[in-house]
């Protein structure tokens, strides 16, 4: 996601990179808006029908199916997989993307609380260094310079 509110295209298969670079999708929009609300996967079997489909992007819609699984992280959702297809979703496949997207979503989750850890571990060793400093004059910003060269 770019902004708050804003899905944007991450990867992708059969779409144009200018598609990818250019085309978000607004939280509260269309298909994407139901899945966001609802906090569920949302299979369409025919895309004529649903008027909550829209097509954006000059994207060429030769498809008929739709199937937008959320990825939820902490009760919200951070991402989702859009999955299109001309034939049907089995029961099996559905199961299992669902599943591959909640995997993606501690995958997601687990990589954001390392990064949160590393930087805290950077702010003890800083302040710890700070500490020593400050007992002798002498050395005062030694570390700081070192950090600097």
């Amino acid at each position: 996601m770019k902004k708050k509110n804003i899905f944007s295209i991450k990867a992708a298969y059969n779409l144009s990179k200018k598609i990818i670079r250019e085309v978000t999708f607004a939280k509260d929009e269309s298909t994407i808006g139901w899945v966001v609300k609802n906090k569920n996967s949302l299979y369409i079997k025919d895309l004529e029908k649903d008027k909550r489909f829209s097509k954006k992007g000059n994207i060429n819609y030769n498809i008929q199916q739709l199937l937008i699984i959320p990825i939820i992280i902490e009760g919200e959702v951070k991402g989702i997989m859009n999955l299109d297809n001309n034939t049907s979703f089995t029961t099996d496949t559905i199961n299992l993307l669902e599943s591959l997207s909640e995997q993606a979503a501690v995958a997601i989750n687990n990589a954001h609380l390392y990064h949160k850890i590393q930087d805290s571990y950077f702010e003890i060793v800083k302040a710890l260094a700070q500490a020593m400093e400050a007992k002798d004059p002498y050395t005062h910003g030694h570390s700081a310079r070192v950090m600097e060269y």
